[in-house]
């Protein structure tokens, strides 16, 4: 019995900075649309991929132990929901200067 050796690559790196901050690009773009919308079905997937990204965003904050990030991602959390009971100009501007806060974190 013969066996064959196969040249597989290693599994690629982890690339969670990169999906960290794929995932905030995708939140704000999501949530600048919502801000156009008037259809209600669109409305309704623009918030489930803002929550989406923010599941990827709290994974890949874990995963880079970055507890400010984490920390960060709780607040838009908190006030993405504040905003979506009560779109307030006010609200609207603590989202985005949340979404600021992150993209230029290190």
């Amino acid at each position: 019995m013969e066996v064959s050796s196969t040249n597989k690559p290693f599994p690629e790196e982890p690339t969670y900075k990169q999906d960290f901050h794929r995932s905030v690009e995708l939140f704000e773009k999501s949530f600048k649309e919502l801000q156009h919308s008037e259809i209600d079905q669109q409305k309704k997937m623009y918030v489930n991929v803002m929550k989406e990204s923010l599941s990827i965003m709290h994974e890949t904050a874990s995963a880079m132990v970055n507890q400010h990030l984490s920390k960060m991602k709780e607040k838009l959390d908190k006030d993405l929901t504040t905003y979506l009971d009560d779109p307030s100009t006010e609200h609207k501007n603590k989202v985005l200067k949340d979404i600021e806060g992150i993209k230029s974190a290190e």
